[in-house]
Order: structure tokens, then C-alpha cells, then sequence
């Protein structure tokens, strides 16, 4: 289940939420030299970035392409769906004692998404939110926890309406600007 962390009072600074999810991705840092294309697995995800552990340690701010494997969604055309975005790199942390191939710590923050991916990333962390919290009260988890993933579900609906009303009022402004101008 998702944890949100922060230094700033136990409040979460991303913009969205976010959800665990071992999603395969390929990280490509074309601007820096002697860095190959990585492959790896997300550890969680969010529609404004994501966090995983990777073979080679890339700088703070440096500039990525990401693609993203996310499985089908109910009620979503069958197949895998591909996020393709530009980040930046926002954390990078090695750790040396990790006996794993995947030693370095990367969180990164999609600084390009289209539309429809940023989309379907919101459709896909309120979905496995929601497997989240079916998991929880099938085990009986305590009240704690429930009303956690309660509250971060309530929080990732408000999140995506906002920005679906945003997106709806742009949209709306456009086409009325449009037809202003031919009428003239």
C-alpha cells in the first residue's frame, strides 16, 4: 500500500498520489555520456512521477525519457499501456551495502506527459488504491489503515476531478475563442 513520506510535518508533497506498483521501464539519459539505456521495475508511481531502484546513479536534475509499462485497466482498450514522458531526476541515493544489481535509489518527476497518459496514470493509481484497500479489509486490517486508504482514495478522486474540470474549462474557453473568430 502507498506511504506517503515527507520531511515537512508527515505531509505529502507530490502533487498526486501515488501507488506501490512494480511496473517494467526503461530509463534513457541520452545527455549524459557512459550512461547505457537502464531497465528496471518501478517501486510506486504517481501521474507526476516515479520511484524505483536502478543499476547506475544518474545526478540530481538531470534530464531522462521514461517509458512506462502499465498493465490493461478494466473498462480500457485490452493490452499494455505505454507512458512515454521527459523527467528530471529529483532524488538519487546510492546504496552501497545493497547486494542487489539495482544499488541506486531514483525518483523522478515527469516534467512532459501527454495528456491521456497523465490520464490513464490517474485511472491506474485510483484503481490499485482501490485493490489496495480490498486487500486490507479482506485481512481484516485495522481501522487505521482502512481509513487511510480511505482518505488517500477521496484525495486522488478530488486530485483527478479538479484536473478533469480544469481540462473541460480550457477546452471550453478554446472552442469559444474559435468561434468568435469565424464569425467575423
Amino acid at each position: 500500500m502507498a506511504v506517503n513520506k515527507s520531511s515537512q510535518g508527515g505531509r505529502e508533497r507530490r502533487e498526486s498520489e501515488r501507488a506501490d506498483a512494480r511496473l517494467t521501464m526503461r530509463i534513457d539519459a541520452d545527455a549524459l555520456k557512459d550512461v547505457p539505456r537502464i531497465v528496471t521495475q518501478s517501486e510506486n508511481i504517481s501521474a507526476s512521477g516515479v520511484y524505483c531502484f536502478a543499476s547506475h546513479l544518474l545526478p540530481v536534475g538531470a534530464p531522462v525519457s521514461l517509458s512506462i509499462v502499465l498493465p490493461h485497466l478494466p473498462g480500457e482498450p485490452e493490452g499494455q499501456h505505454i507512458i512515454r514522458a521527459e523527467g528530471r531526476v529529483v532524488r538519487a541515493i546510492p546504496q552501497p551495502s545493497a547486494p542487489t544489481k539495482t544499488p541506486y535509489e531514483l525518483a523522478f518527476m515527469f516534467v512532459q506527459i501527454e495528456h491521456d497518459d497523465k490520464a490513464y496514470l490517474h485511472q491506474f493509481v485510483l484503481w490499485r488504491n482501490l485493490q489496495n484497500l480490498r486487500d486490507a479489509i479482506q485481512r481484516q486490517a485495522g481501522d487505521e489503515e482502512i481509513e487511510k486508504l480511505i482518505q488517500q482514495l477521496y484525495s486522488a478522486m478530488d486530485r483527478w476531478q479538479k484536473e478533469l474540470a480544469e481540462r473541460d474549462r480550457k477546452s471550453t474557453r478554446l472552442n469559444s475563442s474559435h468561434s468568435s473568430v469565424s464569425r467575423m
